[in-house]
């Protein structure tokens, strides 16, 4: 049997990764390298894809934005947020306050 070098490539590498958070989306962009097999080697078969890579990822509106959290394991990127709390409005009582009068104006 011949000599074998057995390699694994994870899908993503954190330290080669960019992420940017606004309004909701969170970008996640980086770059995949095909592996290195080593001097005079020639892969027997190489599946998946390699190049830059970007993904759009649309977060809840019920997310909280500042309790983000993300961690790479095994090749797998796991994002988690907080569900946010409802917030509370205080509403100041009007004095002297009156409902206005309609106006209608013509073209519209």
């Amino acid at each position: 049997m011949p000599p074998s070098d057995p390699f694994q490539e994870l899908a993503f590498f954190p330290r080669r990764m960019q992420r940017l958070l606004e309004e909701g989306l969170l970008s996640v962009s980086g770059v995949r390298r095909e592996p290195e097999a080593g001097e005079g080697a020639e892969p027997v078969l190489a599946e998946g894809s390699f190049g830059g890579f970007r993904r759009l990822i649309s977060l809840p509106e019920e997310a909280d934005l500042s309790s983000i959290t993300a961690r790479m394991k095994g090749g797998v990127l796991e994002i988690r947020a907080a569900k946010r709390k409802p917030r509370r409005l205080e509403i100041s009582a009007f004095e002297n306050w009156a409902p206005r009068r309609m106006v209608r104006t013509r073209g519209f």
